[in-house]
């Protein structure tokens, strides 16, 4: 009977401690220098209105308004390249998030713009001519930031015999397709780049309550955004991958995409493909 409580206690330990690590943040291992056999740089393009995307992108709960109140709140530091080094003036963010519109004279003031209503008063006309003189900042709404690019690291490591992706700065951009209103340079827009640890570090630590990764199959079992990147449950295909002239895909394969725009995707899956077969084939060279 003695060994039987010994038993129990033992299994119940032991339940509570796989129940303790599978709330325990996810978390890779750090491959030590010594041991990296290979190493690429990456660059992906992740949107956010896609189907697999969608979670890190619920209704006032967008990854790109998370970045964006971050920044507003202090919490976050963004930067001018996804190498992360020279900060980015808050002016600047400010300008990158935001449109400038000409004022309407019309707008407030009625049909005093244009005489009425103001019995003679030129003052009224005055303010309105001064005011419609100078441009306002209007905010580019957050729900409008539906694209990330992510620049990571992948390395294999000769220890584990594996490889592993290691995302190293997140770029938030305003896609061509917002509209004219918004974007009317009609071409994609970076804002600003992140480094991925403070994202993931802001998503574990003061926005724990608002980096919900939202799981469409079951409201019950909801996750941190920070624990989704890990998990790598997000669809973002290669655009580029490090070479000497720094060139993307689209630049390396001008000609086959002029004769064939969709074969920019069947090169794509190439490229994924190659570092597939890498990792399970680099000990048979």
């Amino acid at each position: 009977m003695k060994n039987l409580g010994y038993v129990i206690v033992f299994g119940l330990s032991l339940s509570f401690g796989y129940a303790q690590e599978e709330l325990a943040p996810l978390v890779k291992p750090e491959v030590d220098e010594t041991q990296v056999m290979f190493r690429k740089t990456v660059w992906r393009r992740m949107n956010m209105k896609q189907k697999q995307n969608r979670p890190f992108f619920s209704l006032n709960g967008e990854v790109s308004r998370l970045l964006i109140e971050a920044v507003d709140e202090g919490l976050l530091t963004p930067y001018r390249s996804d190498s992360c080094i020279n900060f980015m003036p808050d002016i600047i963010f400010v300008s990158n998030i935001s449109v400038e519109r000409e004022e309407n004279p019309f707008v407030g003031g009625g049909f005093n713009s244009g005489g009425f209503d103001s019995f003679g008063d030129d003052s009224a006309d005055q303010a309105s001519e001064e005011q419609s003189d100078e441009p306002r900042q209007e905010s580019i709404p957050e729900d409008l930031f539906s694209v990330l690019y992510l620049k990571e690291d992948v390395i294999f490591d000769r220890n584990r015999s594996r490889m592993y992706n290691y995302i190293r700065s997140l770029t938030l951009a305003l896609p061509r397709d917002a509209g004219s209103l918004y974007n009317p340079a009609g071409f994609e827009k970076p804002i600003a780049h992140f480094r991925y640890d403070d994202v993931i570090a802001l998503f574990r630590g003061p926005y724990a309550d608002k980096a919900i990764y939202y799981n469409n199959q079951n409201p019950g079992q909801h996750m941190n955004m920070s624990d989704a990147f890990e998990l790598r449950l997000f669809n973002a295909p290669i655009i580029k991958v490090s070479n000497a002239q720094d060139l993307d895909i689209r630049q390396i394969y001008a000609d086959e995409m002029a004769k064939d725009p969709m074969s920019v995707i069947v090169i794509q899956q190439k490229y994924e493909y190659d570092l597939m077969e890498y990792e399970s084939e680099l000990w048979e060279y």
